[in-house]
């Protein structure tokens, strides 16, 4: 009778259960930020990697990676001078992180330069603020030449160089937009909005292709 009793109540249970109304689970679309993988080039304080850090996740939207520290080897430097050469540091910058997700962001203390046309007159080792690869994978920031105003400086042009990487190139479109050419001067950078305007916002692509080297926030000399 027991044994009876059991099987009449597990059954019983069964049909229960076939007749419930049964939730379906609920389907979650996790969307991953990209990524910024930020890197000191040689000395560089704490501080400014965390200023640019926080600087990029606000305004961007993304997750920035800390990565150790590179030397800045003595293979980057311009023979006879004391700058070091923005194209070759990209190069250098991509074949460390070749394997790794993401842009890459170098900063440095040491004095960069590149080669740059300016009113006809081709300047050798002319020196930069920073130097990206449009819609490539890597861009370098130098603070040697932050005169005045730092951490404006610093968060405009880790900033624009990013978005050289993403696809946009110098904006011709709004004079305020921190995507203008700097055309050499350091008050340029200055005069620009931390803002980019929407057009160049259009042009944001976060999957990688081929680069083209874009000349970043042009310094002085």
């Amino acid at each position: 009778m027991k044994k009876f009793m059991f099987l009449v109540f597990f059954f019983t249970t069964l049909v229960s259960c076939d007749h419930a109304d049964v939730q379906q689970p609920q389907i979650i679309h996790v969307v991953e930020k990209p990524v910024i993988n930020l890197v000191a080039l040689g000395d560089v304080p704490t501080s400014d990697i965390q200023f640019v850090k926080k600087e990029l996740e606000d305004f961007y939207n993304v997750n920035v990676v800390l990565r150790k520290q590179l030397p800045m080897i003595d293979e980057l430097r311009v023979n006879g001078t004391g700058k070091y050469q923005a194209n070759n540091i990209l190069n250098f910058l991509n074949e460390n992180f070749k394997n790794v997700e993401g842009k890459v962001l170098a900063i440095t203390k040491k004095d960069i330069c590149t080669d740059r046309s300016l009113n006809g007159v081709i300047r050798k080792n002319w020196g930069i603020y920073g130097l990206g690869s449009l819609g490539g994978k890597t861009c370098v920031v130098s603070t040697y030449r932050f005169n005045k105003k730092y951490h404006q400086k610093l968060s405009k042009v880790s900033i624009h160089e990013i978005g050289h990487t993403l696809g946009i190139p110098h904006c011709n479109t709004n004079s305020n937009c921190l995507m203008n050419d700097a055309k050499g001067k350091g008050s340029n950078v200055d005069s620009t909005n931390k803002w980019m305007c929407s057009e160049c916002r259009k042009k944001i692509r976060w999957d990688e292709h081929k680069p083209i080297l874009t000349m970043g926030m042009g310094n002085l000399k």
